[in-house]
């Protein structure tokens, strides 16, 4: 939650880097170190939501009207 302010964000990016995780293992990959690995991934993950919600807020903002200047 630190990195992402929002209690909701940091739990989508808990959530979404356990899916990467258990998806990575599935298909066989053996981290040399589990911990550094995982939190990689959350780093990783917590950055890739964080430019996202940036983008929706920035696109959800009404656009600023044309100023005329005579």
């Amino acid at each position: 939650m630190r990195i992402l302010g929002d209690r909701q964000l940091a739990e989508d990016a808990t959530q979404e880097t356990w899916l990467r995780a258990a998806r990575a293992l599935d298909r066989g990959f053996e981290p040399r170190d589990p911990q550094a690995w995982v939190l990689r991934i959350a780093g990783r993950e917590a950055v890739r939501v964080s430019r996202k919600s940036r983008r929706t807020r920035a696109q959800a903002l009404p656009s600023e009207p044309a100023v005329e200047t005579t």
